[in-house]
């Protein structure tokens, strides 16, 4: 039974008074509207008052689930179509483990799978390599978006909006002093990152260190990112080169194993 039934049901009619509801509401009615629509349209389908649909598609928009279009028009992202294939953490662990080790092995680094917590990286995955490092991070860590190239390869990928909530609403503060905090800079970088499709961090978020990472996508939602931890003296030219194909070689295996299982 879809929401539009349950509101003629007396029993439960107070829930259309809820802004959770409503927000569903606006969601259900942009999928039966070929997925886009303006907010004339959502207003008139929903019956929900104009200055509420629009504050809860804002909230929506920072939430990555719609994208407000040029025109006016507002459209579902993919985000929801991750939701409902449950890309949980165990599942994308148990997918991802066996390419990753093939990756750790092949490179002899530090390997990490990421995942974007509200305005912090989690590790999922971590296979450390026999090279020492000043840090290595463990399961369950979790590190500022805007210092790693982790976090920079998902956020730089996120609808801009959202990105830009993310810039305004987050403490930014230095980790090493190679750490970037300027606002300006941040974006500068992400719209890098976006172009080029992978990311780098020199020292920025531990001294000694450089990441580089490359977003994993399922369809035209980013879902996680992977990257490559070495000792930032041994990063440098020929190898950095090498770092970063194996590093987006990596998340594109990724990427495919999880258009297959969103096909399936």
């Amino acid at each position: 039974m879809g929401l539009h039934s349950v509101f003629w049901n007396g029993m439960v009619r107070i829930m259309k008074e809820t802004s959770l509801v409503k927000g569903v509401l606006l969601l259900e009615s942009l999928a039966a509207l070929d997925s886009e629509a303006t907010l004339a349209q959502l207003v008139e389908a929903t019956g929900i008052v104009k200055p509420t649909a629009h504050r809860l598609l804002q909230s929506l928009v920072q939430l990555g689930y719609v994208q407000h279009r040029a025109g006016g028009f507002y459209q579902l992202t993919g985000r929801l179509g991750v939701v409902a294939n449950g890309f949980g953490n165990s599942n994308l662990c148990h997918q991802a483990m066996p390419i990753l080790q093939q990756v750790s092995q092949q490179t002899g680094e530090t390997i990490n799978l990421g995942v974007l917590r509200k305005t912090r990286i989690a590790y999922l995955i971590v296979l450390e390599c026999q090279h020492a490092l000043r840090r290595v991070a463990s399961p369950g860590r979790t590190d500022p978006f805007y210092c790693t190239a982790l976090g920079r390869a998902i956020v730089a990928h996120l609808p801009l909006p959202q990105q830009e909530q993310m810039l305004k609403s987050t403490e930014i503060a230095p980790r090493t002093e190679q750490t970037v905090t300027d606002r300006g800079q941040l974006r500068e970088i992400l719209e890098k990152v976006r172009q080029d499709g992978w990311a780098v961090e020199v020292d920025q978020n531990d001294l000694g260190v450089t990441c580089v990472s490359a977003p994993v996508f399922s369809g035209d939602q980013v879902l996680a990112a992977v990257s490559l931890s070495v000792p930032t003296i041994r990063s440098d030219g020929d190898r950095r080169k090498e770092l970063v194909k194996a590093v987006r070689d990596t998340a594109a295996a990724l990427t495919h194993q999880f258009e297959g299982l969103s096909a399936s």
